[in-house]
Parts: C-alpha cells; structure tokens; sequence
C-alpha cells in the first residue's frame, strides 16, 4: 500500500526574449525570438595546441553580417538552399 502525499513546487525558467547581433546590434525580441529569429548562434571550439587553445567563443549574428563574412572567404562554403 502506498501513502500519497501532494505538494507544490515552484519552478524557475529562462527565455530568450530578445537577440542582438554581435557585430552590427540588430535587434529582435519575441516570445520565441530564439527559435524564429534571423539571428543565429554560433560556438567555435578551439583545439588542443591552436592559438586560442581551449577557448570556446559564442556569438550571436544576423543573416546579413554572417553572408558579409562569408563573402570574405578565399574558399566559399557550401550553401544547400532549401528552396
């Protein structure tokens, strides 16, 4: 048999409610501003023995700042469009 006792608990959560781009400060707020923003978040991890050994940086930038330095690359990316 067992004995059933009920409480209330209290829950804290974050959200995102606003994104700025890291390097031109566009902004975008919303409640799902994370998921549906034209900003993305990108992490580089840097290696064992690389001039930033263990560092891990995290920005956050817009579609145009992101293909503004992609358009600075001597070799180009990939671009698979889903359209």
């Amino acid at each position: 048999m067992r004995e059933i006792s009920k409480y209330t608990e209290t829950i804290e959560k974050e959200d995102v409610v606003s994104i700025t781009c890291d390097k031109c400060g566009k902004s975008e707020e919303g409640e799902y501003v994370e998921h549906s923003s034209d900003i993305q978040s990108q992490i580089f991890d840097f290696g064992y023995g690389s001039s930033q050994d263990g560092d891990t940086i995290k920005m956050d930038l817009c579609t145009s700042c992101i293909m503004e330095w992609v358009d600075t690359f001597v070799h180009k990316p990939y671009i698979e469009s889903s359209f």
